[in-house]
Order: C-alpha cells, then structure tokens, then sequence
C-alpha cells in the first residue's frame, strides 16, 4: 500500500531524487505538506525558502558511503526521524557511528551537526522539520581518517577540515560540477534525464556505483585544504 503511495507522490511531483554524477540514485525523498525549493536555488536568490513544518518520507539506497558523501552537516530548523525499515550507521563530530535500526526515534536540534554512513538494504525513514530558524543550511566537510603532513605541521596535529563552517552555496562553489550530486524532481521526465546520465557513462565506459571512502578523503583534501592552503590549481581526483 505505502508503494502505491509513494509512486503517486511522484507521478504528482513531489518527490525528488539525489543523483550522483555517475547516475546512481542516493535517496529519493517525498514531500507530504509541499514541496520544498532546492538549497542552491534559495541561496542564489532563485527561490525563496519555505519556513512551515513540513514531513518527509526518505528511501535510502543501500551504500558503503552513504548519501550525504561523509559531509557533516546542520539543518536549519529541528529535525525528527523515524526509521520504518533498514537502518543506517549515523555519524556526528567527535564520536564513534551509531547505529540506527528499524523503530529508533532520533530527535536532532538545529545546531547538531550529522551526516548519514553506511546503510543498510531497504531502508526507509520518516523526516520531520519544525519551523526554520536560520537562512542556511551549515555543511563542515568531515575529518581525514589520518592527519596530513600539512595539518601536522600547521594546525598542531589536529586536521583542518573540523574549523571548516560553509553554506550550502559556499560548499558546492568549491566543488566541481561533476563532483556534487544533482536533485532532480522525481516524475517521468526526471526519471529520463537520470537514465541519460546513466547512458552518457557507460558510452564513456565509465563503470561506477559510487566514489570510495578513500575519493571522498582524497576530494575534501584537494578541494578545501590544500587549494586554500598552499594555493594550488585544482586537482583531478
């Protein structure tokens, strides 16, 4: 019945779905009271955002990474999760992962700062917003596993990413086109552009599921430290 459901909700457009640059749908995510403007849109100026409460229904796909690409990041209003099914390890600044499972309620102040690991199959949660508080979304790229030598040497031991505080708009400027997933509306048309995007790589014969750990450690490195830092050109990753 819940299918039935959802798949109406996106034949009526709302829902939109997080399309990596490979193609791969992330999360997909139904809006029940209105549908909200995307992040970049509000902070150019394009759109206005929308203050009011508003409920979610969130379906993750299964991933090693998980869909916010290990970006910590604070909603700019109080946020309530259910999780209906699967379950996902949830990480926050300074401790170890915890585990989500089926049943948990995770209640999440404003100033808290998260993102979501590894998740498991089939997973699907419940997202409750209360009223915005503040204009922008706050994203703080996570920790390197190990400190580098320039942190080592310039920021006593500690890496730098954990002083790094941006917007939305100020996060994505930094990265490259290709290298931020895309929210398309989730309807039929939508559906046609992510299948071309899938189409375009594998005709470039590019054969991915999703950037590693290890790419991602690598993409905040060369895109917020050592640019800022040593003033280099950008680097492939």
């Amino acid at each position: 019945m819940i299918y039935k459901f959802l798949k109406y909700l996106e034949n009526s457009g709302k829902c939109k779905a997080l399309v990596d640059t490979f193609g791969n749908v992330l999360v997909r995510r139904y809006f029940l009271f209105g549908v909200e403007p995307d992040e970049e849109d509000v902070e150019s100026g394009k759109a206005k955002y929308r203050w009011l409460p508003n409920l979610w229904i969130h379906r993750i796909e299964e991933s090693e990474c998980g869909a916010d690409g290990q970006c910590f990041h604070a909603h700019p209003y109080n946020t309530v999760s259910y999780i209906i099914s699967g379950g996902y390890i949830e990480h926050f600044e300074g401790i170890e992962g915890i585990k989500r499972n089926k049943g948990d309620f995770i209640f999440r102040g404003d100033k808290l700062a998260h993102y979501i690991g590894k998740t498991d199959k089939n997973t699907m949660s419940l997202f409750f917003h209360g009223f915005r508080k503040k204009p922008a979304w706050i994203m703080k790229p996570s920790a390197c596993y190990s400190v580098c030598d320039f942190c080592k040497t310039n920021n006593k031991n500690e890496c730098m990413k954990t002083t790094i505080n941006l917007t939305w708009k100020q996060y994505t400027d930094k990265l490259r086109y290709n290298e931020m997933p895309k929210w398309f509306v989730y309807n039929d048309e939508g559906k046609k552009r992510i299948n071309r995007r899938q189409r375009a790589c594998k005709k470039l014969g590019i054969h991915r599921t999703q950037f590693s750990l290890n790419e991602i450690q690598k993409l905040f490195q060369a895109r917020f430290i050592d640019n800022a830092n040593k003033k280099q050109p950008i680097q492939e990753i």
